[in-house]
């Protein structure tokens, strides 16, 4: 698919919704936890392309071609720059991020909601241990 093609597909979701991730294209907005998020040009297309794709994992060359409708020419420190700088706009914990996730040796993917249900489920998961452990106690 070509730069152009990309674009339409994108332009066509408009508005995505992940978690506590809210992105409107049109209007190039984005909140998170309700919260308005400023992100640049480059910031807001890299994200909003890749939530567009949850869960597929991307190359650096994949990023920066759809994004800058240009050919990729080996510089991988300008997608990993902008991902950082997205990172500590939308992350708790940047260095743990949940919605962007580092691919090791290929590139990054958005988890978003996905994520979230898996923590979730496993916080409920040692909960429910303990708390069966305490019964066990008292009983």
């Amino acid at each position: 698919m070509n730069y152009i093609a990309k674009k339409i597909a994108l332009q066509e979701k408009n508005i995505l919704n992940h978690a506590d991730l809210y992105l409107d294209y049109n209007n190039r907005i984005a909140f998170h936890k309700n919260r308005k998020i400023n992100l640049t040009v480059k910031e807001f297309d890299i994200l909003f392309f890749l939530a567009s794709y949850p869960g597929q994992v991307f190359t650096h060359r994949q990023i920066y071609e759809t994004v800058w409708g240009k050919e990729y020419f080996c510089d991988e420190g300008n997608v990993t720059a902008h991902i950082g700088h997205i990172r500590k706009k939308i992350e708790l914990d940047p260095r743990n991020p949940v919605f962007i996730q580092t691919v090791r040796g290929i590139g990054y993917k958005f988890t978003g909601l996905r994520l979230y249900f898996i923590v979730y489920e496993e916080l409920f998961i040692h909960f429910e241990r303990t708390m069966s452990g305490l019964l066990q106690l008292s009983a």
